[in-house]
C-alpha cells in the first residue's frame, strides 16, 4: 500500500511541474523573437512540444488575439488532474 501512494504522489508532482512547464512554455510563445535555439528554450520546447501538437488545430489563426496565442490554454483543461500534490 506505501509503494502504491508513494507512485501516485510522483505521479502527481510530475504532472504540476510539466503543467509549470507548459505555463512558462505558453507564456513565452507570446514573446515571437525569443532566440529557441537557447539550449534552455530549445529543451523547454522539446519537452512541451509533443504534447502541445497533440491537437494541431487548436493552434489555429482563429484562436489569436492580436500577436497572441491563446491555443495552449484549451491544454490545461485537457490534462487537468484532479488532486494536487500536498
Amino acid at each position: 500500500m506505501f509503494v502504491a501512494g508513494f507512485l501516485v504522489e510522483v505521479i502527481l508532482r510530475t504532472l504540476h511541474i510539466f503543467s509549470l512547464l507548459l505555463l512558462v512554455r505558453v507564456l513565452l510563445s507570446w514573446f515571437p523573437g525569443l532566440p529557441w535555439e537557447n539550449p534552455l528554450l530549445a529543451a523547454l520546447a522539446s519537452i512541451t512540444d509533443p504534447y502541445l501538437n497533440l491537437i494541431p488545430w487548436l493552434d489555429s489563426p482563429f484562436r489569436r488575439t492580436g500577436p497572441f496565442s491563446n491555443s495552449g490554454i484549451p491544454h490545461f483543461k485537457l490534462g487537468d488532474h484532479p488532486a494536487e500534490p500536498p
